[in-house]
């Protein structure tokens, strides 16, 4: 069911994170394949945490469908801050992707 999360080496069994484990990863670090799943990746352009770089490049990590939407102004708590906004991305996204998976394309 689903793909397997991709191991980070020597960070099992610690405390607190992810217990080891990261989703999708970093392929060429991790030895994992690119996701395969539509993915999207909403990105507040003021987000202190997860900087331009990141939001730009992820896409080539993904082998799937793939799209990154910007919120400009809006920091790292996009679920608190802006629900509306995400919402509408997230249904529309959901939308497109289970059309995807009933006409195989």
């Amino acid at each position: 069911m689903g793909q397997q999360l991709c191991p980070r080496p020597g960070r099992a069994g610690r405390a607190g994170g992810s217990a080891g484990l990261v989703p999708g990863g970093h392929p060429v670090r991790h030895g994992c394949a690119p996701g395969a799943v539509p993915t999207r990746y909403v990105w507040g352009s003021g987000d202190p945490a997860l900087g331009r770089r990141a939001a730009t490049t992820t896409g080539r990590w993904v082998a799937g469908p793939y799209r990154l939407d910007v919120l400009e102004g809006a920091g790292h708590w996009l679920p608190e801050n802006h629900p509306e906004e995400l919402a509408e991305l997230l249904r529309e996204h959901l939308a497109v992707a289970s059309v995807r998976s009933l006409t195989g394309g």
